[in-house]
């Protein structure tokens, strides 16, 4: 089970100004899963992915939901 803290969000694929926006925040504010991070509030990504599961942020219920279809992710 993946536990998210409040202040988190999550980003999709690797990208060099997230990595560096990474590497400047406490390390253990976030952790590396596959090609997944967990990001500042201030950054907003949508959808995550890990080895067992399809999960998407739903900013409606401001919560994370599993997506049993990956063409739901939007």
């Amino acid at each position: 089970m993946w536990q998210f803290r409040q202040d988190l969000f999550v980003s999709w694929d690797k990208n060099p100004h997230e990595l560096d926006f990474l590497m400047n925040i406490s390390r253990e504010n976030w952790i590396w899963i596959t090609n997944v991070w967990l990001v500042n509030r201030d950054r907003f990504f949508s959808k995550v992915r890990n080895l067992s599961s399809n999960i998407q942020y739903n900013s409606t219920r401001s919560s994370f939901v599993q997506v049993t279809d990956s063409r739901q992710l939007k």
